[in-house]
């Protein structure tokens, strides 16, 4: 192989090596953008209104649906 030959080649892997980074790092950002919005529809997904059944902050029932207060039990045996 003669050194025009060698210097060719060199030149060709390189171009070879450098666009295949290139691609590589184009997709890699369009994965990164794909997997940010949707973990961003995620996140809005998951603030939705909260139930009117269950209270999400107390993860009581609301306050017209709650038991009514029972009377204190005597200890006494009647």
């Amino acid at each position: 192989m003669s050194f025009g030959e060698f210097v060719l080649y060199g030149a060709a892997a390189f171009v070879a090596i450098a666009t295949l980074l290139r691609m590589m790092r184009q997709r890699r950002d369009e994965l990164i953008d794909e997997q940010s919005r949707a973990a961003g529809n995620a996140r809005r997904a998951n603030h939705r209104a909260p139930d009117p059944i269950v209270d999400r902050t107390t993860q009581q029932p609301p306050r017209h649906e709650q038991a009514a207060p029972q009377p204190p039990r005597s200890d006494h045996a009647a």
